[in-house]
């Protein structure tokens, strides 16, 4: 399994009786979508229904899925753990990184 490595320096820095936690996390999510390196999960506003999920997925540098394969998993995988209402309508694929070291979201400046 790859491993980022600011996800590394945030599991030591955890609090000891939450590391195992976040290990466990880590290897349930690599497991689930083994491509997905990185995503983020917002709303957006929809003239018709109010607000719609909406996701953010960065690749692994190493994956050999295209962008449309990939959203097509993310959409597989969250209809099998999510209801409906939860799945996101739009998801984007980016390469570039969306948290600083610190993980607050990355803003455009």
């Amino acid at each position: 399994m790859s491993r980022e490595p600011r996800i590394d320096a945030y599991i030591a820095k955890a609090q000891p009786f939450a590391r195992p936690i976040l290990e466990k996390v880590r290897e349930r999510v690599h497991a689930t979508v083994p491509d997905i390196a990185e995503a983020t999960v917002y709303s957006e506003r929809h003239p018709l229904i109010g607000q719609i999920v909406c996701a953010t997925v960065t690749p692994l540098k190493h994956a050999d899925t295209d962008a449309k394969e990939l959203v097509t998993i993310v959409k597989r995988h969250c209809a099998s753990k999510l209801p409906p209402f939860k799945i996101p309508i739009k998801i984007r694929v980016v390469s570039d990184v969306q948290h600083t070291q610190r993980f607050k979201k990355a803003r455009a400046v």
